[in-house]
């Protein structure tokens, strides 16, 4: 659970198994993008690997994500079992990284697969020292399973997991739209209105798992308020109208920006929070929140959402069977449990909870 203690582990498995340096691995077997934690490794080499070289790295045990995520066991691999060191070092994934950060051969000892994510911990020797042997296998399959328990464990139980599914709930309460999203405009999390409002192509679509605004004049501005949100050096959030279709009202959206999620041993990029409200599919009020929130009784409760929805005081009287005085007596005591003076009031009230959901 101390994920600060996997810096020691890498540590003592390059000592173990004569390495230069160690790497514990998250990587998308999608994209390619991932995070590490690294001892005796060039931070500058991590970019590239989960970047402009993710997806040329030649030692994958098969090509397509379905045929990897199908042939995947918790081996332990070295680079010469998946093409000879000559073949790999003409390869650009060594170029660019493996001889610019002086690394020659690698140990890869799988610990799993999480979804479309590959764990694993590399081990790596620079040209000066030769391929990993025996000595260096035997090491690590005595501490395999050990690796793959314990990164496992506290995957299950790091705080962001245990905490991903009442998050998910909790969002899926909102009356409003949620995208969490990543700087390059990939969703990591919708809720369920979310989800509704692009199978009814309102506003937003969702475009090779990316948030894309359907009016194609509205594209750049989206992005623009996703990466200020993320990327700028003020971590500005910002909002912007959507065009919902013809004769439609437009959407509301908002951009906020989150900080990096930590999970487990690793620190993934941060997300913004893109919050969209649909001002025709917002639903009225139920009278029994408006009970809970302020104390109403049942009659005084129908009254408030009949005035606050946009019925005038007698108009609601005669809908709900009563006297005008008696909807006049019960009108001022909502006010005064609501703090508000005046009808105009109570409708904005009530449109703030229905926004909340």
């Amino acid at each position: 659970m101390d994920f600060g203690l996997w810096t020691d582990v890498l540590t003592g498995l390059a000592q173990a198994a004569g390495a230069d340096g160690a790497a514990l691995v998250y990587q998308s077997l999608a994209d390619g993008s991932g995070s590490s934690v690294i001892v005796g490794i060039d931070p500058d080499a991590r970019p590239l690997y989960f970047g402009e070289f993710a997806r040329k790295n030649p030692l994958q045990i098969a090509d397509t994500l379905k045929e990897q995520l199908a042939a995947f066991r918790p081996a332990i691999r070295h680079d010469e079992q998946f093409l000879s060191k000559a073949e790999f070092e003409r390869t650009d994934f060594y170029q660019g990284i493996f001889r610019p950060f002086d690394m020659h051969s690698v140990l890869m000892i799988g610990l799993g697969v999480h979804g479309v994510n590959h764990a694993g911990v590399n081990l790596v020797r620079s040209r000066r020292r030769p391929q990993f042997g025996t000595t260096a296998f035997q090491a690590m399959a005595h501490w395999h399973g050990a690796l793959i328990r314990a990164f496992d464990v506290s995957m299950a139980l790091s705080p962001v997991n245990s905490a991903r599914d009442d998050l998910a709930a909790a969002l899926d309460t909102l009356a409003d739209a949620i995208f969490l999203v990543e700087a390059d405009g990939r969703v990591a999390h919708t809720n369920e209105p979310a989800r509704h409002l692009v199978a009814a192509e309102r506003g937003v679509a969702m475009v090779g798992g990316r948030i894309r605004a359907r009016d194609s004049d509205q594209i750049r501005p989206l992005e623009g308020l996703i990466a200020s949100a993320i990327e700028g050096e003020s971590h500005h959030g910002g909002a912007m109208a959507l065009t919902a279709g013809p004769g439609q009202p437009p959407l509301s959206l908002t951009v906020t920006p989150l900080g990096p999620r930590r999970s487990s041993a690793f620190e993934t990029p941060p997300l913004a929070m893109v919050r969209i409200c649909d001002f025709a599919t917002l639903r009225p009020v139920a009278e029994g929140k408006l009970m809970s929130l302020f104390g109403l009784t049942a009659a005084e409760a129908r009254v408030a959402a009949a005035v606050g929805g946009g019925e005038s005081p007698r108009k609601a009287a005669e809908r709900l069977g009563v006297s005008f005085n008696t909807v006049r007596a019960q009108l001022a005591r909502v006010f005064e449990k609501t703090g508000v003076g005046r009808q105009a009031d109570l409708a904005r009230l009530l449109a703030r909870i229905a926004i909340q959901g």
